[in-house]
């Protein structure tokens, strides 16, 4: 029997069909992922030998250790900005609360300001009709005559150019009831106000400057002692005198901006009598020295906020 395999010219091998392209593309990415295997388990056995070779246990306590020190410092940082925040965030709400308070302050003035001027203003240089009594408030040290800026003598008339007395008038008001207290004359606020726009004592849409005091004191017979920042002790032993005290107010009991108010006795509980030109009922009141000092107006000038005033 012949062998049929051994006759090599009649031996022709099966012919092999051509792959198709997904095998290709299948053989070519097994092959890409093996590489990659290796050359990673490789590169990761190199880095092992490497660090077992220079990276020592104290290293690595000492890394833990920079890493803590460094989350503790980023916690404190944090907590320090936040807390800056908060107090920067805090002063801008005060700032536009207090911005928003003047502005409505100042606005509620105009509208009153607005509705007196339709009333027919009295002129600053007519005769006053004299009140048969004038008020008068008294202590155990001194009496003063009392008038308000609002009184409907004058209250619509204008100081300066179209402010009313109502509104600006407190520094007149206040150097009238001192020249009407402390001298034999009365003296009433309009002739004070006409005094004082004519002698540079006015301040447009602010009422007058605080040199009224001193130099409105002076133009009446009267001295004005600077006394700045008086304790409470002071305050008494110049009441104790006769003296009267005129005192600006900064933002609080008072007002919301600024005010001229007198200081003129002391009770028997060691309080304090005042007479404010815009509340009479302020005025019929005992008031605590603490109020007084910690509501005074200290960033004020010409000797302000605290003058002491005397006879001559």
């Amino acid at each position: 029997m012949n062998n049929y395999y051994k006759n090599k010219k009649n031996y022709s091998p099966p012919r092999r069909t051509n792959s198709s392209f997904g095998e290709k593309i299948g053989s070519a990415f097994d092959v890409v992922m093996a590489t990659l295997f290796s050359t990673t388990f490789l590169g990761f056995c190199g880095f092992v030998v490497l660090f077992s070779m220079y990276v020592t246990p104290k290293d690595i306590s000492y890394f833990r250790v920079y890493a803590k020190n460094e989350a503790q410092n980023l916690v404190e940082n944090t907590s320090t900005l936040a807390s800056n925040v908060s107090t920067l965030a805090t002063e801008v709400v005060s700032d536009i609360t207090f911005k928003y308070e003047e502005y409505k302050e100042k606005e509620k003035q105009q509208l009153a300001q607005a509705e007196l001027a339709k009333a027919e203003p009295v002129s600053l240089t007519q005769n006053l009709p004299a009140q048969e009594v004038e008020v008068q408030l008294n202590s155990s040290t001194s009496k003063i005559t009392y008038f308000s800026q609002t009184d409907p003598r004058w209250g619509n008339s204008f100081y300066g150019n179209n402010n009313t007395m109502a509104i600006y008038g407190c520094g007149p008001t206040t150097v009238a009831m001192l020249a009407s207290s402390l001298t034999d004359t009365i003296v009433y606020p309009p002739d004070v106000a006409k005094w004082a726009f004519d002698n540079g004592q006015f301040a447009n849409n602010e009422g007058s400057y605080h040199s009224i005091i001193a130099t409105g004191s002076a133009n009446y017979g009267l001295t004005a002692q600077s006394l700045i920042t008086p304790s409470k002790e002071t305050l008494i032993d110049q009441l104790n005198k006769g003296n009267l005290i005129v005192v600006l107010m900064d933002k609080g009991h008072f007002t919301s901006g600024g005010h001229f108010i007198i200081l003129r006795g002391v009770t028997e509980n060691g309080e304090v009598l005042i007479a404010d030109a815009k509340s009479l009922e302020h005025s019929q009141k005992a008031w605590s020295f603490d109020t007084i000092l910690s509501e005074a107006k200290y960033a004020s000038s010409y000797g302000g906020p605290f003058w002491s005033i005397s006879k001559n």
